[in-house]
């Protein structure tokens, strides 16, 4: 049955004249908003008031904000901060961002930015977006503390999911201005061939580039590739199989030509050479399986070597799970051992004079196939991190 919003607010007043907070609070507010009655924005400042007085937190907040704008009564900003701070105190955990907000910017009180920090960390923890908000641009300010555009890009980042478009864009911002701190210092390391440290700096741009475009545009997937490629030729085989398995898992559902400079099967082919390295058989099979379907679908000569490398690689994987019946007609693959190291595969093998070498250091088979060591004549020159989204600058 729908409320009868006039005798509604008659029920709120008759128990507020007993001093029931929630009473005087919801009476306080429908009489200012004019719900069951004509707008009585003087009669609804008072009986929040009265609320506030009996303990009503939110209550307390309203007058305050009252009071701060002249709503109903006379505008008195150091009254309001009072206020404020007493609804802080009840744990309403907006009137502690608005606190927050005016202290730090002097709003009825001496501004104090170092004093607003603790107060607007407080609220932030409850998770008040707004409060967030504020405190990340002390932070990125360096307001009231040191500047640390780290734990701001955190706090922007906690308010956005909210629907915060303030905290959307400060992380945004700061994700732009970082992302371009990174692309310089990895393709500075790139030059001086300090390849191992670029990785950790890898680490931190891709889930920055990620947010700034989206995980499936081109720069990201690039930025992927590029990072798997650097981390397998440092050795770092385990990440490097995550961030091409990852890859994988982005482009598959996507229509050729894919949005990057190369080919799916070059992605599945050095998946599949990754997870060999860590002895991982069955998935390394699988991959074996969509690279042949793969070079079926694009009409491969018979008698090409990558049909071979193929081969030879999936008679690894078959025998590194006991299946060596099924591996018996590859007898380089046998002959490698249950390590599955298998000599006559060029891009496992050590590579002989001329062969191709990423610019981080071991050979690049996997691109051109065993039988193409040639270098590309672009290779010397490939950055780290660029063309794609490490060397974009914000």
């Amino acid at each position: 049955m729908p409320e009868d919003p006039t005798a509604a607010l008659a029920t709120w007043l008759q128990a507020c004249q007993s001093w029931h907070a929630d009473a005087c609070y919801y009476a306080g507010a429908r009489s200012g908003q004019g719900r069951g009655a004509p707008a009585d924005p003087r009669l609804g400042t008072q009986l929040l008031r009265r609320a506030c007085e009996a303990g009503q937190g939110q209550a307390c907040y309203q007058f305050s904000t009252a009071l701060f704008n002249g709503r109903g009564t006379a505008a008195n900003e150091p009254a309001a901060v009072a206020w404020m701070a007493e609804a802080c105190t009840r744990s309403d955990w907006e009137a502690c961002s608005d606190l927050g907000w005016v202290t730090a910017h002097g709003r009825g009180v001496a501004a104090d930015p170092a004093a607003a920090r603790p107060i607007l960390q407080q609220a932030c923890d409850h998770d008040t977006a707004s409060a967030c908000v504020y405190l990340a641009e002390l932070q990125r300010d360096g307001q009231g503390g040191p500047a640390d555009a780290k734990l701001a890009a955190a706090h922007f980042a906690k308010a956005c999911p909210a629907g915060n478009q303030d905290g959307c864009a400060g992380q945004r911002a700061l994700g732009e201005q970082r992302a371009g701190e990174l692309a310089q210092q990895a393709n500075a390391l790139d030059k001086a061939g300090r390849y191992l440290e670029i990785l950790p700096l890898l680490e931190e741009l891709l889930p920055l580039q990620e947010q700034r475009y989206c995980p499936a545009h081109p720069k990201v997937l690039d930025l992927m590739w590029q990072f798997g490629e650097l981390a397998d030729s440092q050795s770092q085989y385990a990440r490097s199989y995550e961030l091409f398995d990852l890859l994988l898992t982005r482009l598959r559902p996507l229509a050729e030509p894919l949005p990057l400079p190369l080919p799916l099967l070059e992605v599945v082919e050095q998946a599949l050479s990754t997870a060999l390295k860590l002895a991982k058989p069955e998935p390394a099979l699988a991959l074996v399986q969509e690279a042949l379907a793969l070079r079926t679908q694009q009409k491969t000569p018979a008698d090409h070597d990558d049909w071979a490398v193929l081969r030879v690689r999936q008679a690894q994987a078959l025998v590194l799970l006991r299946r060596p019946k099924e591996a018996a007609v590859h007898p380089s693959a046998l002959a490698a051992g249950p390590t599955g190291a298998a000599p006559a595969d060029p891009c496992l093998a050590a590579p002989g004079p001329g062969a191709r070498r990423h610019p981080h250091g071991p050979p690049d088979c996997h691109r051109r196939g065993a039988a193409d060591p040639s270098p590309r004549p672009d290779a010397a020159a490939e950055p780290v991190a660029g063309p794609g989204p490490a060397a974009d600058q914000p």
